[in-house]
């Protein structure tokens, strides 16, 4: 049995240094999830990798 690895959280940096946005890359698809580092942002990122280890895509 090979083991799933997930995509990684990622940061977005913006022009001006501040709100840098949250995205997770599945499927060479970039999925944004929110304000980097937002309790919010944490939160889509744990329900996408909850889907993505029990769907072969999104």
């Amino acid at each position: 049995m090979s083991h799933k690895s997930y995509p990684k959280y990622r940061k977005q940096k913006s022009s001006n240094g501040k709100n840098d946005r949250a995205f997770v890359e599945i499927n060479s698809k970039r999925i944004y999830l929110g304000e980097y580092d937002s309790p919010e942002s944490r939160e889509k990122y744990y329900r996408l990798m909850a889907e993505y280890s029990t769907a072969d895509t999104i």
